[in-house]
């Protein structure tokens, strides 16, 4: 059999080449942060003065707000540690008595 493939009597077989793929392109990875936008009354960004001023109320309401909140915070958290303390316990004597009961 090898000398019919020697000879050539018998083509060689052909593998099976599968066809390379397309390269993939790449594409590139846009990664959007966001980001914390304050806008205050003294940017003047804002032309109207009406509007101007409904976002300052609001903004002020707004910290108001916030700061009403991490005062409820404070006091809560301050009342549960103060509760949570635990009193030294007091000791007692035990007395115990022996009678004789020999007599």
């Amino acid at each position: 059999m090898f000398h019919k493939y020697f000879t050539s009597l018998i083509p060689p077989k052909k593998s099976i080449e599968s066809e390379p793929e397309p390269a993939k392109k790449k594409t590139a990875c846009r990664r959007v942060v966001n980001k914390k936008v304050t806008i205050s009354t003294d940017d003047n960004i804002i032309i109207d003065l009406d509007v101007a001023l409904e976002l300052g109320k609001s903004i002020s309401l707004t910290k108001a707000a916030e700061e009403e909140a991490a005062r409820q915070v404070h006091a809560t958290h301050a009342r549960i540690v103060t509760k949570s303390v635990p009193e030294p316990a007091t000791i007692r004597s035990l007395s115990i008595a022996f009678s004789d009961t020999s007599q």
